[in-house]
């Protein structure tokens, strides 16, 4: 009996796919995703389309598939290829790299704002006059959280690579780490 050829996939179906990837790569909800094209684009898709599309069961206009493009930061051609797994990875690694761009901000601002509270402290200020900026610094924190969060999300997939990919070179990293000293 002959083999059946593979299915073929159509290219509504790899973008409903790729839509998928990069949002999952990035972790983020239906929500997230649905919030980001309203704000960043002015494109109103809601959760519940968001699914549709996901599951190939609506189709997309070629300005809502512009918006996805721009909200995930690849090119629209991007999203008419289908995605092998060592990919899916470098759009994992590189959202978790936003993040962490984001908790460097996030740090400056802590920075900034730990200043004032510690002028405040150290100069016969009182200490309650500046409990105002107490939900900007919880804020602040919860971002850095976040940055710590992705920083061992690149962390994982990076030694996952590694593991994969090339065991001798995780035998060398190690021995160089070993070889520099651990932090305190």
């Amino acid at each position: 009996m002959p083999k059946k050829p593979e299915a073929q996939i159509g290219p509504e179906l790899i973008v409903a796919q790729r839509i998928r990837q990069e949002r999952q790569a990035r972790e983020w909800s239906l929500d997230v995703l649905s919030r980001r094209l309203k704000s960043e684009t002015g494109t109103a898709v809601t959760p519940s389309a968001l699914s549709l599309v996901e599951n190939g069961k609506r189709r997309i206009t070629l300005n809502e598939a512009l918006a996805y493009a721009k909200v995930f930061g690849i090119e629209l051609s991007d999203l008419l290829q289908q995605q092998p797994g060592d990919l899916r990875l470098q759009s994992a690694l590189l959202a978790a790299n936003t993040e962490l761009a984001a908790g460097l901000r996030s740090m400056f601002r802590l920075h900034q704002a730990m200043t004032v509270v510690h002028a405040a402290v150290t100069n016969g200020g009182d200490p309650e006059a500046v409990a105002e900026d107490a939900p900007e610094i919880a804020a602040i924190l919860a971002d850095l959280q976040k940055a710590g969060d992705a920083w061992m999300r690149i962390q994982g997939a990076f030694h996952g690579l590694v593991e994969v990919r090339a065991p001798a070179l995780k035998d060398r990293i190690r021995d160089e780490y070993l070889a520099v000293g651990r932090p305190e």
